[in-house]
């Protein structure tokens, strides 16, 4: 399995929610900030969790963003939840993105759990915290809703993959969803372990 980093810098709040999934399933990973995302590897996996989004893109202005599309260029993979999936766009709010879509992604409230339906037909509840709407973009359609429309997505660029994910898989605390008995929690252990 690649090593696993979770980004826990500026903005990251919903981190530990991602740490508590892969802690409780017991896979091993790494906390990163903003100052370490040169360090990537090309076999690694870095997570970006929900978090704040304009924080992400102040913080990760100039060399950063370059050393985030470097890292997928050459073979990294970059799983962006929620505010993660926001930041790869080519912008938000007039703040520079990952670019990897070509869509400025507009702020999208909406809370919820709807059910999720995966490429083999299995089903679970999934939380929706205003994540990006990834209706209109080219890519592998990971997970989707059950009127079809994507809910997770993998584009491919270079090397390496950015999976942009509307919805958490991981579990809250703050909604009690506890990833010992998340079905969503599973399949995301699962996933990691895939790509």
């Amino acid at each position: 399995m690649k090593k696993i980093h979770i980004y826990v810098g500026a903005g990251a709040y919903q981190a530990r929610d991602v740490e508590g999934c892969l802690a409780v399933l017991d896979l091993d990973y790494e906390r990163i900030c903003e100052h370490d995302l040169a360090k990537l590897g090309a076999s690694d996996i870095c997570i970006v969790p929900g978090g704040a989004i304009r924080s992400y893109l102040r913080a990760w202005s100039g060399p950063i963003h370059e050393q985030l599309k470097n890292f997928v260029a050459r073979g990294g993979v970059y799983i962006g939840i929620c505010a993660g999936a926001y930041v790869a766009g080519a912008s938000f709010d007039g703040i520079e993105g990952l670019g990897a879509v070509p869509t400025s992604f507009a702020y999208r409230k909406r809370q919820g759990f709807p059910l999720a339906v995966t490429v083999d037909g299995d089903r679970f509840e999934v939380i929706d915290e205003n994540g990006p709407d990834l209706s209109d973009l080219a890519g592998t359609v990971v997970l989707q809703d059950e009127a079809g429309h994507p809910l997770a997505l993998q584009v491919k660029q270079g090397e390496g993959s950015y999976y942009l994910f509307s919805v958490h898989l991981e579990g809250s605390v703050y909604h009690k969803k506890l990833p010992q008995t998340s079905d969503s929690a599973k399949y995301f252990v699962k996933f990691l372990a895939s790509v």
